[in-house]
């Protein structure tokens, strides 16, 4: 693992040769590779009016009514659920978590061939989440 990454909301600690970019509205963790994607976005509850935990289990229930599998997720300091799934040739595996109020989105994202490969990295990044609760 590389050193901590952090946000004014959480932080974690990406693979160590893994790059991190910050966008304007989402965080991006790619292998060396540059093939694939670990996206992490949230929003602000207060600002959108939706509450994080219900965002949780909508999706959830959005993504088991589409027949995806979904499945409890517990990482650092936040749970919620993950599915995956194949669309357009890509594969994706995404998790929709909180931290009390505090929701956050995660997204990885690569070609179909190359299912499985990054599953150990993406798993002991997930497992560095903490949440920063000044920030909320």
């Amino acid at each position: 693992m590389a050193t901590t990454y952090r946000t004014r909301s959480w932080s974690l600690d990406p693979p160590l040769d893994w790059t991190v970019e910050q966008h304007e509205e989402y965080i991006s963790l790619t292998p060396p590779s540059h093939d694939a994607e670990l996206r992490l976005t949230s929003f602000s509850g207060q600002d959108t009016g939706v509450d994080a935990a219900q965002w949780v289990e909508t999706a959830a229930n959005v993504n088991r009514r589409m027949g995806r599998p979904v499945v409890t997720a517990v990482y650092g300091d936040f749970s919620g659920y993950s599915t995956e799934f194949t669309a357009v040739g890509k594969w994706f595996r995404g998790w929709v978590l909180r931290s009390d109020a505090f929701p956050l989105d995660v997204t990885y994202s690569c070609a179909a061939a190359l299912v499985g490969r990054d599953d150990a990295d993406i798993a002991a990044t997930l497992k560095t989440l903490r949440f920063h609760r000044a920030a909320v």
